[in-house]
Parts: structure tokens; sequence; C-alpha cells
């Protein structure tokens, strides 16, 4: 339409910034309509193609954590850790592979840790809103929340309580609303880490 706009931002730090060039007036209300109904068209093929993408990506997570064998109790990470594998796998090339399933069950995505530690989740998938947990969410007083794996198996080695994996910090308060939501009677327990960062 000649008037150029666009959007930037970091989803890191969960910032967002609109930008639409100065055309030496304001839009009519005519214009700004339009603007909004171009928006609203680009954000609804945006959001069904990302959910196509999603859905492709769990069904190709799918396949790869049926095919994969169980992680070895000797991996590099699990022994740094110091923790055990608790139904984890591991992926063709070494990787300590974690599912990721949404409050129905289904397994959204995948969580690859390598050796080194460091954490990738499987390209194009849904980790948001999305979990795993060790032990038996059915039973015990109460369930522990915990941000990563090696934290989650540890507490549950320790307690016996069954532990939901959040996989980060951004993703506790939605994965504690549905475990709320599932077990609307249980004590939740949120064991968060304390990064040098203050997140």
């Amino acid at each position: 339409d000649g008037i150029p706009a666009g959007a930037f931002g970091t989803w890191k730090e969960e910032k967002k910034h609109h930008w639409r060039a100065d055309i030496g007036r304001e839009l009519t209300a005519v214009e700004s309509m339009k603007v909004a109904e171009r928006l609203r068209i680009a954000a609804e093929l945006r959001d069904r193609q990302r959910e196509q993408r999603h859905q492709e990506t769990a069904e190709s997570c799918q396949q790869l954590w049926e095919e994969a064998d169980p992680a070895p109790e000797d991996h590099p990470y699990l022994r740094k850790k110091q923790v055990g594998g608790h139904g984890s796998r591991i992926s063709k090339d070494g990787k300590l592979m974690l599912p990721l399933f949404t409050s129905t069950g289904e397994l959204s995505t995948l969580q690859y840790i390598a050796e080194s530690g460091k954490k990738l989740f499987h390209s194009g998938g849904k980790a948001g809103c999305c979990f795993w947990w060790l032990g038996d969410l059915e039973s015990g007083k109460r369930v522990y929340i915990a941000e990563g794996y090696a934290t989650a198996a540890s507490i549950h080695e320790v307690t016996g309580e069954p532990v939901v994996i959040a996989y980060n910090a951004k993703n506790l308060i939605p994965v504690t609303s549905s475990i709320r939501t599932m077990l609307p009677t249980r004590e939740l327990i949120i064991v968060a880490d304390n990064d040098e960062s203050g997140t």
C-alpha cells in the first residue's frame, strides 16, 4: 500500500517492536481499517502455517522417539549430573532425547542434550506449555515441578515423588497451570533455578 511497516524483536527477552514509516500525515480511518484487516489476515495465515509445522514436527518426533533406544545409564550427561535415565532415550548421534507432551498426552517435540550439556529443541516443534514427568502423577501427596531434567531426576530419586519437567523458566507458569487443572487437590512444589541472570 506504499506505507512501509514491520515488526522486530527477541524471543529470549520477550520484546517486540512495531514501526511504520512516517508518510507525512496521519492515516485516515479507512486506511487504518485496511491495515488492521491485512494484519489480521496475515496473522491467521501465520498461525495456520505454524500449526501445520508443529503438527508435522510432532509426527517426525513421534517416529524418532519410537525408534530410539533407551539412554544408557553411563551416558556422559547422566554421569556428570549423577542421575539415572528414567525413560529418556538416545538419538542416533548420541544425544540424550527427552519428550515434551501436551496436556492431552500427545508428543509435541523433543529436547536433545549433548554430552557437553548443551540443550536444543527439535526444530519446528512446539515446546510452550508442554512437559514430561518422572514417576506416577496419580500417586503421592505432592508433585514437584522443575525446570530441567537433571533437577527433576535428582528430586525424584531423593523423594520418590512424581516430578514434572517444564524445560525452562518461561514454561513454569503455563505448565503449573496445566498440572493444577489435571490434579486440582494435589500439593504442587515449584523448584525453580536460581540463575545468575536473575531469571
